[in-house]
Protein backbone atom coordinates (compact mmCIF):
# COMPACT_ATOMS: atom_id res chain seq x y z
CA UNK A 1 0.00 0.00 0.00
CA UNK A 2 1.33 3.55 -0.46
CA UNK A 3 0.71 6.39 2.16
CA UNK A 4 -1.71 8.11 0.69
CA UNK A 5 -3.93 4.75 0.83
CA UNK A 6 -2.74 4.04 4.14
CA UNK A 7 -3.80 7.10 5.01
CA UNK A 8 -7.36 7.68 3.42
CA UNK A 9 -9.31 8.78 6.28
CA UNK A 10 -7.38 9.68 8.63
CA UNK A 11 -6.58 13.35 9.33
CA UNK A 12 -3.30 12.56 11.40
CA UNK A 13 -0.92 14.74 9.58
CA UNK A 14 -0.26 18.23 11.25
CA UNK A 15 1.09 21.32 8.93
CA UNK A 16 5.09 20.39 8.94
CA UNK A 17 4.58 16.86 8.46
CA UNK A 18 2.45 18.04 5.20
CA UNK A 19 5.16 20.63 3.76
CA UNK A 20 7.40 18.00 4.59
CA UNK A 21 5.44 15.09 2.48
CA UNK A 22 4.80 17.61 -0.51
CA UNK A 23 7.96 19.60 -0.08
CA UNK A 24 6.89 23.17 0.32
CA UNK A 25 7.65 26.11 2.97
CA UNK A 26 5.91 25.34 6.68
CA UNK A 27 3.58 27.93 5.75
CA UNK A 28 2.28 27.01 2.39
CA UNK A 29 -0.53 24.58 3.67
CA UNK A 30 -1.78 27.40 5.77
CA UNK A 31 -2.03 29.33 2.36
CA UNK A 32 -4.09 26.12 0.80
CA UNK A 33 -6.26 25.94 3.47
CA UNK A 34 -7.11 29.38 2.67
CA UNK A 35 -7.97 28.09 -0.72
CA UNK A 36 -9.67 25.32 -0.05
CA UNK A 37 -7.72 22.78 0.60
CA UNK A 38 -9.37 20.04 3.27
CA UNK A 39 -8.72 19.93 6.68
CA UNK A 40 -9.85 19.57 10.14
CA UNK A 41 -9.20 21.25 13.28
CA UNK A 42 -7.85 18.95 16.17
CA UNK A 43 -9.62 18.53 19.39
CA UNK A 44 -6.14 19.17 21.21
CA UNK A 45 -4.37 22.64 20.49
CA UNK A 46 -7.17 23.40 17.79
CA UNK A 47 -4.73 22.50 15.33
CA UNK A 48 -4.96 22.00 11.40
CA UNK A 49 -4.79 18.43 10.83
CA UNK A 50 -4.55 16.55 7.03
CA UNK A 51 -5.32 13.61 5.33
CA UNK A 52 -2.63 13.46 2.97
CA UNK A 53 -4.44 11.66 0.34
CA UNK A 54 -6.95 14.29 0.67
CA UNK A 55 -4.22 17.24 0.37
CA UNK A 56 -2.78 14.98 -2.72
CA UNK A 57 -6.15 15.02 -4.86
CA UNK A 58 -7.00 18.56 -4.20
CA UNK A 59 -3.42 19.66 -5.21
CA UNK A 60 -3.65 17.94 -8.95
CA UNK A 61 -7.04 18.98 -9.36
CA UNK A 62 -6.98 22.36 -8.05
CA UNK A 63 -3.23 23.31 -9.21
CA UNK A 64 -3.15 20.29 -12.39
CA UNK A 65 -0.28 18.60 -10.13
CA UNK A 66 2.05 21.34 -9.10
CA UNK A 67 3.06 21.54 -5.42
CA UNK A 68 3.29 24.63 -3.81
CA UNK A 69 1.91 28.14 -5.54
CA UNK A 70 -1.34 27.34 -7.27
CA UNK A 71 -0.84 28.38 -10.98
CA UNK A 72 -2.06 31.87 -12.25
CA UNK A 73 -4.88 31.46 -14.70
CA UNK A 74 -5.25 35.28 -14.98
CA UNK A 75 -4.26 36.21 -18.62
CA UNK A 76 -3.63 40.02 -17.20
CA UNK A 77 -1.20 39.00 -14.67
CA UNK A 78 0.50 36.23 -17.18
CA UNK A 79 0.77 39.30 -19.75
CA UNK A 80 2.18 41.64 -17.24
CA UNK A 81 4.94 39.31 -15.85
CA UNK A 82 5.90 38.82 -19.19
CA UNK A 83 6.36 42.46 -19.94
CA UNK A 84 7.96 42.72 -16.43
CA UNK A 85 10.69 40.20 -16.98
CA UNK A 86 11.35 41.58 -20.86
CA UNK A 87 11.49 45.05 -19.10
CA UNK A 88 14.04 43.73 -17.01
CA UNK A 89 16.50 41.44 -19.74
CA UNK A 90 16.62 44.65 -21.58
CA UNK A 91 17.42 46.43 -18.55
CA UNK A 92 20.55 44.32 -18.16
CA UNK A 93 21.60 44.27 -21.49
CA UNK A 94 22.13 48.06 -21.87
CA UNK A 95 23.86 47.60 -18.26
CA UNK A 96 25.79 45.35 -20.01
CA UNK A 97 26.55 47.04 -23.53
CA UNK A 98 27.67 49.88 -21.49
CA UNK A 99 29.91 48.04 -19.26
CA UNK A 100 31.06 46.69 -22.42
CA UNK A 101 31.71 50.20 -24.05
CA UNK A 102 29.48 49.31 -26.83
CA UNK A 103 26.70 51.74 -25.97
CA UNK A 104 27.84 55.44 -24.48
CA UNK A 105 24.94 57.41 -22.82
CA UNK A 106 23.00 59.65 -24.24
CA UNK A 107 24.18 62.62 -22.47
CA UNK A 108 27.49 62.19 -23.37
CA UNK A 109 26.76 62.01 -27.03
CA UNK A 110 24.92 65.71 -26.66
CA UNK A 111 27.57 66.89 -24.93
CA UNK A 112 30.68 65.88 -27.73
CA UNK A 113 28.02 67.00 -30.12
CA UNK A 114 27.50 70.36 -27.98
CA UNK A 115 31.22 70.77 -28.46
CA UNK A 116 31.89 70.40 -32.32
CA UNK A 117 28.73 72.50 -33.01
CA UNK A 118 30.36 75.15 -30.23
CA UNK A 119 33.81 74.44 -31.72
CA UNK A 120 32.45 74.88 -35.86
CA UNK A 121 30.54 78.22 -34.79
CA UNK A 122 34.71 79.56 -33.71
CA UNK A 123 36.83 78.15 -36.06
CA UNK A 124 33.82 79.54 -38.97
CA UNK A 125 33.76 82.74 -37.13
CA UNK A 126 37.93 83.53 -37.66
CA UNK A 127 37.44 82.71 -41.20
CA UNK A 128 36.55 86.11 -42.07
CA UNK A 129 39.09 87.98 -39.48
CA UNK A 130 41.92 85.93 -41.06
CA UNK A 131 40.81 87.51 -44.73
CA UNK A 132 43.47 89.94 -44.71
CA UNK A 133 46.14 87.52 -44.92
CA UNK A 134 45.22 86.51 -48.63
CA UNK A 135 45.69 90.22 -49.81
CA UNK A 136 48.29 90.77 -51.89
CA UNK A 137 49.24 86.67 -52.30
CA UNK A 138 49.28 84.89 -56.10
CA UNK A 139 46.26 82.01 -56.57
CA UNK A 140 48.88 79.29 -55.76
CA UNK A 141 49.84 80.78 -51.89
CA UNK A 142 45.80 81.43 -51.83
CA UNK A 143 45.04 77.85 -52.31
CA UNK A 144 47.93 77.20 -49.47
CA UNK A 145 46.44 79.27 -46.76
CA UNK A 146 43.07 78.30 -47.51
CA UNK A 147 44.09 74.62 -47.49
CA UNK A 148 45.94 75.38 -43.93
CA UNK A 149 42.71 76.75 -43.00
CA UNK A 150 40.62 74.08 -44.03
CA UNK A 151 43.09 71.68 -42.06
CA UNK A 152 42.63 74.11 -38.93
CA UNK A 153 38.80 74.12 -39.42
CA UNK A 154 39.06 70.13 -39.32
CA UNK A 155 40.80 69.49 -36.43
CA UNK A 156 39.21 72.24 -34.50
CA UNK A 157 36.14 70.11 -34.83
CA UNK A 158 37.64 66.98 -34.59
CA UNK A 159 38.56 68.05 -31.10
CA UNK A 160 35.51 69.73 -29.77
CA UNK A 161 37.61 72.92 -30.12
CA UNK A 162 40.17 71.78 -27.53
CA UNK A 163 43.57 72.66 -28.36
CA UNK A 164 47.25 71.10 -27.03
CA UNK A 165 48.07 74.81 -25.21
CA UNK A 166 50.36 76.57 -27.79
CA UNK A 167 47.32 77.44 -29.74
CA UNK A 168 47.80 74.20 -31.88
CA UNK A 169 45.13 71.60 -32.51
CA UNK A 170 45.55 68.42 -30.29
CA UNK A 171 47.16 66.39 -33.35
CA UNK A 172 49.42 68.88 -34.46
CA UNK A 173 50.43 68.91 -30.52
CA UNK A 174 50.99 65.34 -30.13
CA UNK A 175 52.92 65.47 -33.84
Amino acid sequence: MTTQQNTIGKHDKDVQEIADIFSVNSQTPAVWVKAGCPCRRSKIKNRLMFNAGEVALWLQKNQRGKQGRPEERDQSILEARRRKENALAETYEIQLAQLKGSLVPAELVAEKRAEVVRAFRAAWDTLSSRSYELTGKSEAEIAAKIDSWRDEFYQAIAYGGESGGNGESKSAAVA
